[in-house]
């Protein structure tokens, strides 16, 4: 395969070089005229061989984000002349038209079954966002709310709470510590209490996820063996499975955590069902999944959000998968 294909790569997770150089490439990237930065990384990269190899794999990660080769359409040629049809002719395109219109009209029930608890999402938000639309907005108690695309939050502020609910999507939230009141966010059954921090919560379909960029946050969920809390500090994460409940504890750099705030994604071991998740909030249309044990194998990567197609070919082609273009508005991903 083609290395321009394959900037995914398989789950890195657990490699602390690996985490390191992806934090140093961000930073390069963040200050690229940054003389004493480049010391630095020089002198990391001087230490071991395995810190220069993570460093180049990172770099041609970076460098090839979603990028994938545009596939050739082939093209239909119709001929010249057509003869005039008859009377049973006209009468079979009389069905079939019947037929399309029968079709039309169930694709459209789905479409609008689809989009109908999002609408109502949209309707119950005081802030909220579209499909492919990030937004930023500051809160009446100074609190800083970043909206990822197709994302929505409701407030609930009172004379002692400070409480806001996630409706959808993935939020990333620095709190005003100067408040006396708890800020809190809740989201299908979890509640995130903030000590004086920052952080990002995503609810995507299959897990809930929290990770801590500054401070300290309390977490309280519905966890498998019944409820639960924890106490995440700057770094960390917790993913609750949606449909289990079981829990997973982990470490997230805090320089490459909500990256979706400057048009990527950077993933660590996460699955496929969970990339899919966060490229599809930026793609205008549907993404469907075929095969479920193809979308819970783990990748590591970088993927670029402005061409979502792209990036998802980027993510599933190097495992064998396939992603299927069916209309301008249908994406179907497969597995092997």
């Amino acid at each position: 395969m083609d290395a321009r294909m394959a900037p995914s790569t398989p789950d890195n997770s657990n490699d602390p070089a690996w985490d390191e150089a992806l934090d140093w490439l961000l930073k390069v990237k963040a200050a690229p005229g940054d003389a004493g930065l480049q010391a630095d990384l020089a002198r990391w990269l001087s230490q071991r061989e395995t810190h220069a190899t993570a460093y180049r794999r990172a770099e041609r990660i970076w460098g090839l984000m979603g990028e994938v080769p545009p596939h050739t359409a082939r093209r239909r040629h119709q001929s010249p002349t057509e003869a005039k049809p008859d009377s049973k002719a006209m009468a079979r395109r009389s069905r079939w038209s019947g037929v399309v219109s029968l079709a039309a009209s169930i694709v459209l029930v789905c479409i609008l079954a689809f989009y109908a608890p999002t609408l109502w999402q949209s309707f119950q938000a005081d802030y909220s966002t579209a499909v492919a639309e990030t937004r930023q907005v500051t809160l009446s108690d100074g609190s800083v709310v970043s909206l990822n695309a197709n994302s929505a939050i409701a407030l609930h502020y009172s004379k002692h709470r400070r409480d806001v609910t996630l409706l959808r999507g993935e939020a990333f939230f620095v709190v005003a510590d100067r408040d006396p009141r708890q800020f809190s966010v809740q989201a299908d059954g979890m509640t995130v209490v903030d000590l004086g921090t920052s952080f990002n919560v995503n609810l995507g379909s299959t897990s809930l996820d929290v990770a801590v960029h500054s401070g300290v946050v309390e977490v309280h969920y519905k966890g498998g063996a019944g409820p639960g809390s924890t106490r995440l500090t700057t770094g960390e994460q917790l993913m609750v499975d949606r449909a289990t409940g079981q829990t997973t504890r982990g470490v997230s750099s805090p320089s490459s955590m909500a990256a979706w705030r400057t048009g990527s994604i950077i993933v660590r071991g996460a699955t496929i069902a969970q990339v899919v998740d966060q490229v599809r909030r930026h793609y205008r249309g549907i993404v469907l999944v075929t095969d479920d044990r193809f979308a819970a194998r783990k990748i590591t990567g970088i993927y670029d959000l402005a061409d979502p197609v792209a990036a998802l070919r980027a993510a599933v082609e190097p495992h064998a998968g396939k992603v299927t273009r069916i209309t301008p508005f249908l994406v179907v991903v497969s597995g092997p």
